[in-house]
């Protein structure tokens, strides 16, 4: 009777070329399947994403209606009672982007094959010269799978909405009164997009234009956005 081998596998994450994580995701598991790695040395790898839905309502002679109303992969059209239309858009996108998460065995001969693949730029706590990256942590491993799993985020514009104008010229009028409350060194919570929930440090502010330059690290490495004042709140 053959004995079964058993592997202790960990999460590492592996840094990417950015807007290709899902190819190279694709890539890395033909690749692991060819070395018969995946299913063994190679239990999961995963890329965290977020779906995005996007509606837009159109009256029946709106002049902005397109001329093609074609379904596509991404793209629903629906006829609405009044006769306008509704077009229904619908993206998934990297809810880390950059980032590859791969639940593994470490042995130098897989962490050779994976980031010497087209579009890996290297794993979360390797400086190279043949140091071996350091797994995340278990827990913090299901904590991020709790929260970031693939969820439904409704965005609605609808070009009817004749009220549409004086509600952004008040959230404008609401964020010019409020400027002063963003300074270099506030600690706040973005509010919005990828990575909502998460605290940063403001390290620059562009009064003039609303926007706030921020950063924060992610599994140890520095990442830097500039945002607008209305998709930050301060951390009181």
């Amino acid at each position: 009777m053959q004995k079964e081998v058993l592997y202790k596998t960990q999460w590492f994450i592996v840094t990417t070329l950015g807007g290709k994580e899902m190819a190279i995701k694709d890539a890395l598991i033909e690749k692991m399947k060819n070395y018969n790695y995946y299913g063994n040395e190679v239990k999961e790898i995963k890329v965290f994403t977020t779906k995005k839905v996007d509606i837009t309502t159109y009256q029946k002679n709106d002049p902005n209606l397109p001329l093609s109303l074609k379904n596509t992969k991404t793209i629903k059209w629906e006829t609405q009672p009044n006769g306008g239309y509704k077009k229904i858009k619908t993206t998934i996108t990297n809810k880390f982007p950059n980032y590859i998460f791969i639940n593994m065995v470490l042995n130098p001969d897989i962490w050779y094959a994976i980031r010497n693949t087209t579009g890996v730029m290297g794993f979360v706590g390797s400086s190279g010269k043949g140091i071996l990256p350091t797994p995340i942590n278990i827990h913090e491993f299901e904590d991020i799978a709790k929260k970031f799993e693939t969820k439904m985020q409704t965005t609605i514009n609808k070009n009817d909405l004749k009220n549409e104008t004086s509600e952004n010229t008040n959230k404008i009028e609401k964020v010019n009164s409020n400027l002063q409350q963003f300074k270099v060194g506030n600690t706040v919570i973005i509010m919005s997009g990828n990575f909502s929930g998460t605290k940063a440090l403001i390290t620059k502010i562009d009064y003039e234009n609303n926007l706030a330059e921020i950063q924060f690290e992610l599994f140890g490495r520095i990442n830097k956005f500039s945002l607008s004042f209305n998709d930050l709140k301060l951390d009181k």
